[in-house]
């Protein structure tokens, strides 16, 4: 039997560092996005899939 080991990941989100008595804030806007999820195998193919939809589990399965 041979089987196809596809990998993936989470995407990264920057963060920023403060000190304990200091306020951060970032300011949010409402834009247009877009949402990417994919798998790659170690010989090198890439399945993909965009959305304007969350990545959950109903979208990928």
């Amino acid at each position: 039997m041979e089987m196809n080991l596809m990998y993936a990941a989470q995407g990264y989100v920057p963060y920023g560092w403060q000190f304990p008595d200091e306020e951060v804030s970032i300011l949010s806007e409402k834009a247009h996005k877009i949402n990417c999820f994919g798998f790659i195998n170690r010989q090198g193919k890439y399945y993909w899939r965009t959305t304007e939809q969350p990545v959950d589990a109903e979208f990928i399965l």
